[in-house]
């Protein structure tokens, strides 16, 4: 840089291939200098928020985008920047509105349109009806009514060939999902083929299967690409998640398709054919929510990967005397009617203690926030922790110091609660309609916990101080849940792997007769 040492654009772009490259470090120092050089640039501003948003650095990412947004008031990045983090962070009607002001659902790409439809998903006081319509209408912008004939080859038993498509394949919880499946997929049966929508210097754990760099690819190619792979059921393992490529499924390039894992909603898709769902989880109420078909799998909806060299330990109330309640939930699922509830159950258990983790949660401002929620609902700051991102065997470990999970809603967890359950730390949740509002409580009908499944916010509180207030019935469940789970499937990759071929197999003789 010394023949251009006072020139931010070229700082600038110094940046984003440090960035590209995955020197985090050199691109946060690069993107400084661009800033620093013109201050009046909003575009840098918006960088250095990204790189302490992935930090959970959100005392200093907040800032970033704000000043950006200042800056240009009129950027779509910069409006749809911070919306993200104010989601981030909880401030839910914030952020509708600046993806509203953005436009972004009626005249923005696919991919802005996806996270304004997270937002909506993730956000309180929106009804599931609007939200399910907001869905629709993305459907609407992005489905294709003229789909090309498919030349798959009929043969009735050949094995299937079947594309997964996510930018998830690597340091995501989607991995623990996708990979014990794709390492038992029988090939006799199935053949896969991953698309991963990651740009490559994301260095994908490679999995077994044939696989296309899918992120330099603009929506037509990797259609098309599809095509030509003669795909016969096309996987979406991202939903309205970030890399997601749900434009490539509205234009159908593969007969069958299916939604699964990665997105507890409809796509509002109706160009993918089935979400892959338990019948735990969905019912008719759910059902009527989605633009595809559900389609029950016999047991498990999803498989997780074990980790069998993680001990049990005895609940922490026997050596404290006292219960602690955990929250290990993104900050995004808290909003005011969670601080309510949880803020009720700690008054009802006044000895209890909240330990709150996840990445940001050892940053100052979102201390701030929640301390100050839960001390104007009469609970003592002192009986919160905050902790924040940690090695995954360390958070796993940390379960240990938990002894009764608290669900968030209405978007409820997925993995936190699985990996809860497999340390033997009960959950307590609350059941809606919405698929999103059932994740939870359908992985504990699956192994008899409905003791910890609620109806309504009273009912929670209920079930929540009920735990609290029974320490041997907290140590019976905590060696009793590991084996409910192995033995309902969830942990089961081969037997869930069969089962999914199963399925495939039956998307498949269905489309078959339907087309000849």
């Amino acid at each position: 840089m010394a023949e251009a040492p006072a020139d931010p654009g070229a700082w600038f772009q110094l940046a984003r291939a440090l960035r590209d490259i995955g020197d985090r470090a050199g691109a946060f120092d690069a993107f400084q200098k661009a800033a620093d050089l013109n201050p009046s640039w909003a575009a840098p501003r918006i960088d250095l928020g990204n790189i302490h948003s992935q930090a959970g650095r959100w005392s200093r990412a907040l800032p970033e985008y704000e000043t950006a947004l200042r800056l240009a008031p009129n950027l779509v990045a910069a409006q749809v920047s911070l919306a993200v983090a104010l989601r981030q962070v909880g401030r839910h009607a914030e952020a509708l509105a600046l993806f509203r002001a953005a436009q972004v659902d009626t005249t923005g790409a696919a991919g802005l349109h996806s996270r304004y439809l997270f937002a909506l998903t993730q956000a309180p006081g929106v009804s599931r009806e609007a939200v399910f319509a907001a869905h629709l209408k993305f459907g609407q912008r992005f489905g294709q009514d003229r789909i090309a004939p498919h030349a798959n080859d009929r043969t009735p038993d050949r094995p299937l060939r079947v594309g997964y498509v996510s930018g998830d394949l690597a340091g995501h919880a989607v991995v623990n999902f996708i990979a014990p499946v794709l390492a038992a997929h029988d090939p006799a049966r199935v053949g896969t083929v991953i698309y991963s929508t990651a740009p490559p210097s994301a260095a994908p754990e490679r999995h077994p299967g044939a696989w296309r760099e899918a992120a330099g690819l603009d929506d037509a190619a990797l259609a098309e690409a599809i095509r030509a792979d003669r795909i016969d059921i096309l996987v979406d393992l991202s939903g309205h998640t970030g890399l997601n490529r749900l434009a490539v499924f509205g234009a159908k390039p593969a007969p069958v398709q299916v939604s699964w894992i990665g997105y507890p909603n409809t796509t509002g898709l109706s160009q993918i054919d089935y979400r892959l769902t338990d019948r735990f989880t969905a019912g008719p109420e759910t059902e009527a929510l989605l633009a595809e078909a559900a389609f029950h799998m016999p047991g498990a909806g999803a498989c997780y990967q074990p980790f069998e060299d993680l001990p049990i330990t005895p609940p922490p109330a026997q050596a404290l005397g006292c219960v602690t309640f955990g929250a290990t939930n993104a900050p995004s699922k808290l909003n005011a009617a969670v601080f309510d509830t949880w803020a009720e159950i700690l008054r009802a258990c006044p000895d209890s203690r909240l330990a709150l983790k996840y990445l940001g949660l050892a940053d100052g401002y979102l201390i701030d926030q929640i301390t100050r929620a839960f001390a104007a609902r009469g609970v003592d700051p002192g009986r919160l922790s905050f902790a924040g991102a940690s090695p995954f065997a360390a958070y796993m470990a940390g379960y240990s110091a938990i002894d009764i999970l608290l669900d968030p809603f209405p978007y409820t967890g997925g993995t936190t609660t699985r990996n809860a359950l497999w340390m033997g730390v009960p959950v307590v949740t609350l059941k809606g309609q919405a698929l999103y509002e059932r994740i939870s409580s359908g992985l504990l009908a699956a192994i008899g916990l409905d003791d910890c499944i609620a109806t309504s916010r009273p009912d929670y509180v209920a079930k929540a101080v009920a735990l609290a207030g029974d320490l041997g019935h907290l140590a019976i469940l905590r060696q009793e849940i590991r084996p409910r789970l192995m033995a309902s499937g969830h942990f089961d990759p081969s037997g869930f792997t069969r089962d999914l071929e199963d399925a495939y197999r039956e998307m498949w003789r269905r489309w078959r007769t339907a087309s000849l």
